[in-house]
């Protein structure tokens, strides 16, 4: 369940990356070296630990600078 919500969120990021932040730029240069699959899994990845350090230390979740 997790998991599908993981991948359905990535989803969604893919086709939101035209934007010019720093994560998108990210998420561009994954698509164009490797593929959409692949950066679907990294923006599920980097979500995923993105999760599990907010739950583990307690804090809200704070957009980088």
């Amino acid at each position: 369940m997790i998991k599908g919500c993981l991948a359905s969120g990535a989803s969604y990021v893919m086709h939101c990356s035209q934007k010019s932040d720093a994560r998108s730029a990210w998420v561009n240069k994954i698509k164009d070296t490797g593929g959409m699959n692949k950066a679907a899994v990294a923006v599920a990845n980097k979500n995923a630990r993105i999760v599990m350090a907010m739950l583990l230390s307690g804090e809200n979740y704070q957009k980088a600078a």
